[in-house]
């Protein structure tokens, strides 16, 4: 059973995201923690964002912006190493109070932008690719959310549509590859948990390529507001319901 829950979940969040263009993660961790638990579920969406991050930063290695790329990528990686041990220890109460709090952010920026996009003279220095690394780094470890502060930073500083992909795709290989070495040597991951990790990797892959077919010719706003306006309330509701249990 949850198996086929999570599939349809993936499917569903990878089918939307084709709409929308960012935001698996987003709407992924607004039902699974309700079926396999709070860690595990982070685990499960680094495990199967691995392999397809994996391939396109792969693919496109070449177009990868280095310099651009690692005033976000070093503090992140810290960071998210830094939180993922702390999530370890921490309540799941607390981690899912947190979870409300960025949910609600993060579909607010979305529901808003572009009007909350950095300009474009901001994005070059390196301080501010810092900044956005430490927030999610943060996310990352806590969350698993991390694409819109990342996208907050690079799409404005790089240009090129190829090469934009190429190193976001690569900043979110890095840190799922990362994080889910990290909660496989912390027996989060387990080896009954492959099924789950291959079926989700497949869902993925078929909600993308439909939502592909589907959106081709839609226009996505009206789905982002849906879709965020939904992640946003879902989100109030666990501040509310996970903030009387912490406080």
């Amino acid at each position: 059973m949850g198996l086929t829950v999570a599939a349809i979940v993936i499917f569903g969040a990878s089918f939307f995201q084709t709409a929308t263009g960012f935001g698996l993660s987003l709407i992924a961790m607004a039902i699974l923690p309700h079926i396999f638990g709070y860690a595990k579920s982070v685990a499960l969406l680094f495990a199967v964002g691995s392999f397809s991050t994996s391939f396109i930063a792969i693919r496109y290695f070449r177009f990868i912006q280095w310099k651009i790329l690692l005033p976000l990528q070093i503090p992140t990686l810290v960071l998210s190493i830094v939180f993922s041990i702390y999530s370890f220890h921490a309540s799941t109460d607390f981690l899912q109070f947190i979870l409300g709090l960025v949910l609600v952010m993060l579909s607010l920026y979305h529901l808003l932008s572009p009007q909350f996009t950095l300009p474009k003279s901001m994005a070059k220095p390196s301080v501010v690719g810092i900044v956005m690394g430490m927030l999610c780094g943060t996310m990352a470890g806590l969350t698993s959310i991390t694409g819109a502060p990342a996208a907050l930073y690079l799409a404005p500083a790089i240009k090129d549509h190829r090469r934009y992909i190429a190193t976001i795709q690569a900043f979110y290989a890095i840190n799922s590859l990362t994080n889910t070495l990290i909660r496989i040597f912390a027996k989060v991951i387990v080896l009954e948990d492959i099924p789950i990790v291959f079926i989700g990797t497949v869902a993925m892959l078929l909600g993308t390529l439909m939502g592909i077919n589907t959106f081709k010719a839609v226009k996505s706003e009206l789905m982002n507001k849906l879709v965020f306006t939904l992640v946003a309330v879902y989100g109030i509701w666990i501040i509310i319901n996970d903030g009387i249990s912490i406080f």
